[in-house]
């Protein structure tokens, strides 16, 4: 997916399930996820498959930029009825409010890909209704020259508006530069369950 201009869809931008070798390169994806009840971000890659056993790069998101995406709606799993359990999904009780509309995002790939690297470099990540890059449940990893500023624009209660890493194993992030919006909100945060992680040269 090359050079398009992703805009004003309601879900996301541009994503791929059960994916390999994967390149989205040079696109500028903005105003999107603003009208689904899907917890949507800009650019996903979720849920991917390897078709091989290479340890290569596979995935990469290059010269991207991605703003403006913001979840206006609360993530809603059906059924609902009968739940009254505060649980993230149930947005009938959940009282956790809105904590999507990622930016650049890759998640729970880490026990379906168990072969290949995703790499994100020289992307644009900004005013993004959560956080900026976050990388969540998936290994192998490496986030190079990416500026990533002023996210968590909407709903405006996360800590997170930078770059995060979650349940992730082997990834090294150098080279970004990320400005966290507020004062007391996190620029590189490791969320929980991150290891092996080099990070240098971050600014």
């Amino acid at each position: 997916v090359r050079n398009c201009h992703v805009h004003h869809t309601p879900g996301s931008g541009i994503r791929f399930n059960k994916a390999d070798y994967i390149l989205v390169e040079n696109n500028i994806v903005a105003n999107t996820t603003w009208w689904s009840s899907s917890a949507e971000s800009a650019i996903v890659i979720a849920t991917a498959e390897h078709i091989d056993e290479l340890d290569a790069v596979k995935f990469l998101y290059s010269g991207n930029t991605v703003y403006n995406n913001w979840n206006f709606l609360e993530f809603c799993n059906t059924p609902l009825f009968g739940q009254t359990e505060d649980a993230y999904g149930n947005c009938d009780t959940y009282t956790g409010g809105i904590i999507d509309g990622q930016g650049l995002y890759v998640t729970r790939n880490n026990e379906t890909y168990l072969h290949g690297r995703m790499r994100f470099e020289n992307n644009i990540a900004y005013n993004n209704g959560f956080g900026g890059v976050v990388y969540h449940k998936t290994d192998r990893g490496e986030l190079v020259n990416n500026l990533v500023f002023m996210n968590g624009a909407y709903p405006g209660d996360t800590n997170y508006s930078g770059m995060t890493l979650n349940t992730a194993d082997d990834v090294f992030i150098i080279n970004n530069i990320i400005w966290a919006r507020d004062s007391n909100d996190y620029g590189l945060k490791n969320n929980g369950n991150a290891s092996n992680v080099m990070a240098s040269h971050n600014l």
